[in-house]
């Protein structure tokens, strides 16, 4: 995986806004603290005596919307942003699958292609479920998942370390994972043994703030707004190189 290329792709129009904001942020911190030492020779009831002195409010009042949008652009961004760092790992997670149960999926006759790729999107889902949202605002009363929660909410006990979370949050989030998540194609680059897999991942990430998904992302039917994420990954297959490619044991795992 090529890191600079594939931190931009699909989410280039999240990196400027998240840049312009910070910038707008920033800039409007320094103009309002510019504008408050220059006027803090003049306070209280003494500015309102003056002809202008009520004026002095007036660059608070018409500043904070426009701050307040510029701190919410920020904060969901980088939440975008977070989350397509998760589908960087997903995807690579479920190449990795890819290259583990390719070689049992030809010879056994229950490893099929198809099974190699439901087990890929297994990997990837579980992968995204730190990065998923677990808002009851998204949960639409989605079943997806329903296989995974008890192994996930069984992994929780073991490494929560005595700490609560939760079991309906985590919950949410597995099954916002496991509906949201797609690999649409493992693509192998050639027929050699140590070909590169590519594994192309598609994931819908919500917006949390009110308001800014009408403009930067589209309608999920459920009443709220996403956006389309896409990730791909790369690994050399690890097939044996005779003619079956298979490694002779009969996998018997579902």
């Amino acid at each position: 995986m090529n890191l600079f290329p594939e931190i931009f792709r699909s989410v280039e129009l999240i990196w400027l806004v998240w840049g312009l904001s910070l910038a707008a942020c920033v800039g409007l911190t320094v103009a309002l603290r510019k504008w408050r030492e220059e006027r803090s020779a003049k306070r209280g009831w003494k500015n309102l005596a003056e002809e202008d002195g009520a004026a002095y409010a007036v660059p608070y009042v018409m500043t904070f919307p426009l701050y307040a949008l510029f701190v919410g652009l920020v904060v969901e961004c980088s939440l975008l942003l977070v989350t397509k760092v998760g589908t960087m790992y997903a995807a690579y997670a479920a190449a990795r699958s890819a290259v583990v149960w390719e070689s049992a999926k030809s010879g056994s006759g229950v490893i099929s292609t198809q099974k190699m790729n439901d087990k890929a999107e297994r990997a990837a889902i579980l992968a995204m479920v730190p990065f998923a949202s677990g808002s009851s605002q998204h949960s639409g009363g989605s079943a997806a998942g329903a296989d995974l929660v008890g192994p996930v909410l069984t992994a929780s006990e073991l490494y929560r370390n005595g700490r609560f979370v939760n079991p309906n949050y985590l919950t949410r989030k597995v099954r916002y994972a496991a509906g949201h998540t797609q690999i649409t194609s493992i693509d192998r680059a050639s027929g050699a043994p140590d070909a590169l897999l590519t594994a192309n991942l598609t994931f819908e990430a919500p917006f949390h703030i009110p308001g800014i998904g009408r403009f930067l992302g589209q309608p999920s039917g459920n009443g709220y707004y996403v956006i389309q994420v896409r990730t791909k990954a790369a690994l050399p297959s690890e097939s044996p190189q005779n003619e079956t490619r298979d490694i002779g044991i009969q996998y018997l795992s579902e």
